[in-house]
């Protein structure tokens, strides 16, 4: 798991190698805001303030109570 990290990060900032350091931190920042904006415009599709997986358990949970109940 930890290489493919690695590769990833590392496939991601290719075009910014032949940059000098600042730019090169300067452009990790800007790629990470973009990221954080496309993550809050997926947030606002959410039901409630969890975030998916904690809510498909919560459902799942409700449903096994309910059919245990019955």
């Amino acid at each position: 798991m930890t290489n493919n990290l690695a590769e990833y990060f590392n496939s991601w900032i290719l075009p910014l190698r032949s940059l000098p350091i600042f730019d090169i931190v300067d452009e990790i920042k800007l790629k990470i805001m973009d990221m954080i904006a496309d993550w809050k415009e997926d947030i606002k599709s959410w039901f409630i303030e969890l975030c998916l997986v904690m809510e498909k358990k919560i459902k799942e949970n409700l449903e096994t109570l309910v059919n245990e109940q019955v």
